[in-house]
């Protein structure tokens, strides 16, 4: 006759399992955001994704507990028997289970994922340094050794519950040695105090992952107004790719920029609606929840609050408002170490306004710091041209921009071995090619 169980169960506290959701929801959110960062067809029309966050925090705990279930099944117990030894990969549903045969000559079983011992081979406890209980047993060795059946974080159950399953242990075997660290962990009070920390910062996590929801959505929207005002305010031609494909660009474009305005195409229309856009993005930049912890830290300061500047900065000068542009960049390189994004913007900016001697010192500037870099020192070589300086000299500044190079790029050429010559790797953008060849 098969033998019956009753089982009782040792679940993985709340806490533990918060922990686990938030941790897998956290990169399924990124997925979601870089997908819309990445796809553009949201940005018709007046569609905005910030009222949509709260969808976007529920899809990413949703998939994140599916993929937690998915971790702790047994089928990947199984396709990962021989590193865990069928242990779960990971403790969500349940920890352990203690089956108790009905037949009292039958032992009780400890179950955890595909692994299943007999509780009563179980003679000792121990607690090791990183919080894991082991499993030993002195019945297979002997001679005062004790062999690892199984091990078990201890840290995914409650206190309550670990206290419960070493008792079951003891009711099993009688004699079952318990190591001391792992009877001071259930006796100390610190160990009562951190668990009420961590089911705070679990607490914390969640409430983070629904801020960074928010201000992240803010962000695009904030991205696609200046996009959208950019879009509307530039009338230059498409470049690149086949006549076809130029043509259908062209058409798309069109078609955003009459979604944007209500049908209307004309001038007036969309310069109308490109100053209204970027005000919108302007109210969203500086009036967001009051409350968003995560729109302030992330997006009011450091670097992301520079490309924001860059980015506000390129749409006034699309609207025609290039000293306001020129203000804003200024207020960025001002800043410690604000990369030579922001130095090269203002230069190319000056350029455009036609204040050549200005530009020419934001380029020395830029040459001191970033004496690798070859697109300073090709910009202020043509600002020379412009500015009158004689061909000897032209060749004195191209001299020691070549030995500033030789020193910190390319070497003593040739290389050894032969090939191995360094290039010089940095971006162009095709605003730095127009001012080039603007003479030509």
């Amino acid at each position: 006759m098969e033998t019956s169980y009753s089982i009782q169960s040792f679940r993985p506290s709340i806490v533990h399992r918060i922990y686990v959701l938030i941790g897998l929801a956290w990169p399924v959110f990124g997925i979601i955001f870089i997908y819309f960062l990445c796809d553009a067809s949201w940005l018709s029309g007046d569609f905005r994704l910030s009222p949509y966050f709260p969808l976007a925090t529920i899809a990413a705990l949703g998939t994140g507990y599916l993929l937690a279930r998915f971790l702790s099944s047994r089928l990947l117990a199984r396709l990962f028997a021989f590193v865990k030894h069928g242990q779960p990969f990971l403790y969500f549903d349940r920890a352990v289970d203690i089956a108790v045969p009905t037949d009292p000559d039958k032992p009780a079983l400890i179950k955890s994922g595909l692994l299943q011992l007999d509780m009563t081979r179980i003679s000792r406890l121990h607690l090791t340094l990183l919080g894991v209980m082991e499993m030993r047993s002195d019945d297979i060795t002997g001679g005062g050794t004790s062999y690892v059946l199984a091990r078990l974080p201890l840290s995914v159950l409650s206190l309550a519950d670990q206290k419960d399953l070493v008792e079951a242990f003891k009711k099993y075997r009688p004699d079952l040695i318990v190591s001391d660290r792992l009877a001071k962990r259930l006796m100390s009070s610190v160990v009562k105090g951190q668990s009420m920390v961590q089911a705070l910062g679990a607490l914390v996590l969640v409430a983070a992952l629904i801020d960074v929801s928010y201000a992240s959505f803010v962000w695009l929207d904030i991205l696609k107004e200046h996009y959208a005002a950019q879009t509307l305010a530039r009338t230059d031609a498409i470049y690149g790719g086949t006549v076809q494909e130029k043509l259908e660009r062209a058409r798309n474009r069109r078609t955003l920029r009459m979604s944007w305005t209500g049908g209307a195409d004309d001038q007036d229309s969309l310069k109308k609606e490109a100053s209204k856009r970027y005000r919108h993005a302007e109210q969203m930049r500086v009036t967001p929840f009051p409350l968003s912890w995560a729109f302030k830290a992330l997006f009011t300061g450091g670097n992301s609050a520079s490309q924001l500047d860059i980015i506000r900065a390129e749409t006034l000068r699309d609207l025609g408002r290039p000293e306001e542009a020129c203000e804003i960049l200024q207020g960025v390189v001002a800043k410690k170490q604000p990369g030579i994004k922001a130095h090269l913007a203002l230069v190319r900016l000056l350029i455009d306004m036609g204040q050549i001697k200005a530009a020419q010192s934001e380029l020395l500037t830029i040459e001191d710091a970033h004496k690798d870099l070859l697109l300073p020192k090709v910009l202020r070589l043509d600002l020379e041209r412009r500015l009158g300086a004689d061909a000897k000299e032209r060749a004195s500044l191209l001299a020691r921009s070549m030995q500033e190079l030789d020193e910190q790029v390319f070497g003593d050429e040739p290389a050894w071995p032969p090939g191995g010559e360094r290039p010089i790797t940095e971006m162009w953008h095709r605003q730095d090619l127009e001012i080039l060849g603007r003479d030509y």
